[in-house]
């Protein structure tokens, strides 16, 4: 072990190696910039306002307690991770009142043992890397919590990346923080968010914008007051593996979700006994892919399965299937949208349902094609009230 006391600035000269490195020091900043070092566990106190912390490492660094009133920049080389998070007590903590730069870290950053960042100015990661999370939590709040972990997430404005592998429901006691960086959250088909008391207003996830190109994989949603899962601008997200049950909407889709030429996509998921299966009021969005549609199951309080409204181009619905619903497509004045498609797979199914497709309103430039029809649908198309909808049967 190593500790450094000064009251000047720390400027390194020679490579260190020790298990940890505690440096304190009460008049100017702190350089450890020798990529040579082999530092084990960091812990700091910078104190004056405005001075930097720069330290580099050989391989994987830890982080402890490190408290600083300026940027920090952390790198290293032979893909070493940082760590923050040893099994400490307090748990560990970055906190400066500026920055953090991560952008030089050949690894990854990882958050353990309940560890976490406090960086009001923000934290810059590499290029395609996010910081990765785990959560220790079932609870609503508190520490290792997703709430918890959401509120840091968005005051750190980082891409992040959260995993949770045993198996738990969490019952939310209102609704979650908007996502608003971009983030993947793994279920890993072992989570389920429960909005029986979260309010009327609640979705189970919700990203804005801020949080294009996000992922959400493997999460059971129930009894959302509005959807299990909601997309308001956040483009280029994927969403795969999800199932929603009892809410009022299984997926809300809203704003412009292309980004560039890459679209916001949903597949491979279940929605059973929604008010609405899915309401897409939006442009850029793949509902279903061939061969990877999704699964939309009604009940006796459902109205629809797939509602269709607003500007759509870009947007396209295929290989899904929908059944008891009274209305398997509720189109209203939705323009530039396409649903199903002639190559394989690209179909959708629908069976016991009052009105296959319904269509009212100015809907130039979407198309229906080529509909597949199991038993009980009593109107395949009743499309009269529709101006400029294509049909290809």
């Amino acid at each position: 072990a190593m500790t450094l006391q000064a009251g000047g600035a720390v400027t390194q000269t020679q490579p260190a190696t020790t298990t940890s490195f505690n440096v304190t020091t009460t008049s100017g900043g702190v350089t450890m910039g020798n990529t040579g070092n082999k530092l084990g566990t960091l812990s700091a106190k910078v104190s004056t306002a405005g001075a930097a912390l720069t330290v580099a490492n050989d391989g994987q660094l830890q982080i402890g307690q490190v408290s600083t009133q300026g940027p920090v920049t952390i790198s290293t080389v032979n893909g070493g991770n940082v760590v923050i998070g040893p099994a400490v007590t307090p748990s560990a903590k970055l906190q400066t009142t500026g920055a953090v730069n991560f952008t030089g870290v050949a690894g990854n950053v990882i958050m353990s043992n309940n560890g976490t960042i406090v960086a009001p100015g923000g934290v810059t990661m590499p290029s395609g890397k996010r910081i990765q999370w785990s959560l220790t939590s079932s609870a609503d709040s508190g520490v290792g919590s997703l709430r918890d972990t959401l509120q840091t997430i968005n005051a750190i404005k980082a891409p992040s990346q959260i995993s949770y592998g045993a198996p738990a429901t969490i019952k939310l006691a209102s609704a979650l923080p908007t996502v608003l960086v971009p983030l993947t959250i793994q279920g890993n088909n072992a989570l389920t968010l429960d909005g029986t008391a979260a309010g009327a207003t609640a979705s189970g996830l919700a990203f804005d914008s801020k949080a294009a190109g996000s992922s959400v994989s493997g999460i059971t949603f129930q009894n959302f007051g509005q959807a299990g899962v909601w997309l308001s601008g956040a483009a280029g997200s994927t969403v795969t593996g999800i199932t929603v049950t009892n809410s009022l909407y299984g997926l809300l889709a809203t704003g412009a979700l292309a980004a560039g030429t890459t679209k916001s996509v949903v597949t491979s998921s279940t929605f059973t006994g929604n008010g609405q299966g899915a309401y897409l009021n939006a442009s850029g969005i793949s509902f279903g892919l061939a061969g990877q549609g999704n699964n939309i199951t009604g009940s006796a309080t459902s109205s629809s399965g797939i509602t269709m409204t607003g500007v759509l181009t870009g947007t396209t619905v295929q290989g899904n299937s929908i059944r008891q619903t009274p209305t398997a497509f509720f189109i209203s004045a939705a323009t530039g949208a396409t649903v199903g498609g002639t190559g394989s797979g690209q179909f959708n199914y629908v069976e016991y349902a009052t009105n296959g497709v319904f269509a009212t309103g100015t809907c130039t430039g979407t198309s229906i094609v080529k509909m597949a029809w199991g038993p009980g649908v009593t109107t395949r198309y009743n499309t009269s009230g529709a101006r400029g909808l294509s049909i290809v049967p």
